[in-house]
């Protein structure tokens, strides 16, 4: 797979994400919170207060929460899915409130919760997780 179409269902933003656009030291971090959110069922701290939670993981599509702990408050930030295969792209794209046709797999589909809270860094964390999910389905975990 060369790159995942990163879709922005509020917005209509879209931009191809290239494998070459995060280093395997990243993927390999990535991997391993996957597993980890699978497995352990654990929430991840990204950065400052900001956490991800696996909803739903399978061998073609994942789905995916951001939020933030603002002061002692929890807020939901933004929801996404990874979408690998075409028989779960309908499925991925109405997660988040995909309007009209789904788009070809591979995607990754973003809809913001709380728009306030979310930073551009966080399209990146979801490009990097999308790149980690694979490598996890690929090693067979």
């Amino acid at each position: 797979m060369k790159y995942f179409n990163h879709i922005t269902v509020d917005t209509g933003h879209t931009r191809k994400s290239y494998r070459d656009e995060v280093s395997d030291d990243v993927i390999a971090t990535m991997t391993d919170w996957v597993r980890r959110m699978k497995e352990d069922n654990e929430i991840i701290n990204i950065y400052d207060n900001y956490t991800c939670q696996l909803l739903h993981i399978n061998s073609k599509m994942a789905d995916f929460i951001v939020g933030i702990d603002n002061d002692g408050v929890e807020c939901d930030v933004l929801r996404f899915t990874v979408c690998l295969h075409s028989r779960y792209k309908q499925k991925a794209w109405y997660t988040v409130d995909g309007k009209g046709k789904a788009p070809q797999a591979p995607f990754i589909s973003v809809k913001f919760i709380n728009v306030l809270f979310a930073e551009p860094a966080l399209g990146d964390f979801e490009r990097c997780l999308a790149w980690g999910f694979l490598e996890y389905v690929k090693n067979g975990e």
